[in-house]
């Protein structure tokens, strides 16, 4: 792991395309904890309408994969190794099989939607 870190250092972006600065590892835990937390809260108040359900569908496959996105930011750009955020990571990665699922499931939802 320590190998593979090394080689792909030195390509990792300090920019991102659009010009933004990069989350650090911490930034990037907690940002994921608080889209996790809204994805619990705002997701029960999507409507019953066809367009409200393909709004919260998107809303909820967007908002996974970001957590997803942002959990591989955060163990690729750990330089050192810190208890804190191990245990706080440990967490996230163990939340990855269900995000994808979530992923899964609501685009199989939007598919026989249309």
């Amino acid at each position: 792991m320590k190998m593979i870190k090394k080689t792909i250092a030195p390509y990792l972006p300090l920019i991102s395309p659009f010009g933004f600065k990069v989350l650090n590892p911490f930034e990037s835990i907690i940002i994921s904890y608080i889209f996790i937390f809204s994805d619990f809260i705002l997701n029960p108040f999507f409507g019953l309408k066809t367009n409200q359900l393909i709004a919260g569908l998107l809303f909820t496959i967007i908002i996974n994969s970001s957590i997803i996105i942002l959990i591989l930011n955060s163990i690729l750009r750990i330089k050192k190794l810190n208890i804190f955020l191990c245990i706080f990571e440990f967490v996230l990665i163990v939340y990855i099989p269900f995000s994808l699922k979530k992923i899964i499931l609501c685009l199989a939802s939007l598919y026989s939607l249309f």
